[in-house]
């Protein structure tokens, strides 16, 4: 499976996706979008990770289908508490320890939450963490920061810098 990462400065250029078939929690066939569409939550965080993230295998557990504020909705994996250390693990491609216990700040809900509520989406053949509160406002790991240096960024931008093995992704928050 291979990606091609569009650059949308026109905002209506967009690519095909791989698509996979799920069946949900109450017996009903979902699928991951075939394309991208217009005012997709997320979709630039989502091509940065994509970037960032290597195709995989889905995770072997049930799934839901989270509706979004655009009418669409996204494949949700349903985690049980006792694994989130064990996808937080194998999910995080950056530098960052992530501790299930531990505090984030979503620069998107502006609020803090525990790690372990994170929650997990299927997305063009790939498994990325998302904030509590994505089917609201669509923060991902991308959107999170420590909550020390959270008041600093709510009162003036400031770039963000997350180097990883693959590209160097920057974040500003206005």
């Amino acid at each position: 499976m291979s990606s091609t990462i569009v650059s949308s400065s026109a905002g209506r250029r967009y690519h095909e996706l791989v698509s996979e078939r799920f069946v949900a929690e109450d017996g009903e066939e979902i699928r991951t979008p075939s394309a991208e569409h217009e005012g997709e939550m997320s979709l630039p965080e989502k091509r940065i990770l994509c970037i960032v993230t290597k195709p995989s295998e889905p995770l072997a557990y049930p799934v839901r289908k989270t509706p979004m504020p655009d009418g669409t909705y996204e494949v949700e994996y349903v985690i049980p508490q006792e694994d989130k250390q064990r996808v937080l693990d194998e999910l995080n491609r950056f530098e960052r320890k992530l501790k299930a216990g531990d505090e984030a700040y979503c620069i998107h809900e502006e609020k803090t939450f525990r790690l372990d509520q994170c929650r997990v989406i299927r997305w063009n053949g790939r498994n990325f963490l998302v904030s509590p509160w994505y089917d609201k406002s669509g923060g991902t790991i991308l959107d999170w920061q420590d909550p020390e240096d959270a008041e600093g960024a709510k009162k003036c931008g400031q770039t963000f810098l997350v180097a990883t093995g693959e590209a160097l992704v920057t974040t500003t928050v206005e």
